[in-house]
């Protein structure tokens, strides 16, 4: 409830609902109060669990192989030492 709430939760756990979009005091109290079923619903409901997946050995590979390109190409630039 209190991921959910953010700052309408105060230190002492009270919740706190502000309306103030409409122009009558019953339709604001209204408003409020579907705010807050709402909230009471997104928080009884638990979130999806992500399902783990490998990435394929193919992107691996491929990965790999570019980094050894660039570690060539980095070889390449080094001036010759002394003994070259």
């Amino acid at each position: 409830m209190k991921k959910n709430g953010g700052n309408q939760i105060s230190k002492n756990g009270v919740l706190n609902i502000k309306a103030k979009s409409h122009r009558s005091q019953s339709r604001n109290k209204e408003d409020a109060l579907n705010r807050m079923v709402q909230l009471f619903k997104q928080s009884a409901q638990k979130p999806i669990q992500r399902k783990k997946t490998r990435p394929p050995k193919r992107v691996n590979e491929n990965r790999l192989l570019n980094k050894k390109k660039q570690s060539q190409k980095k070889q390449l630039r080094k001036s010759p030492g002394p003994d070259d």
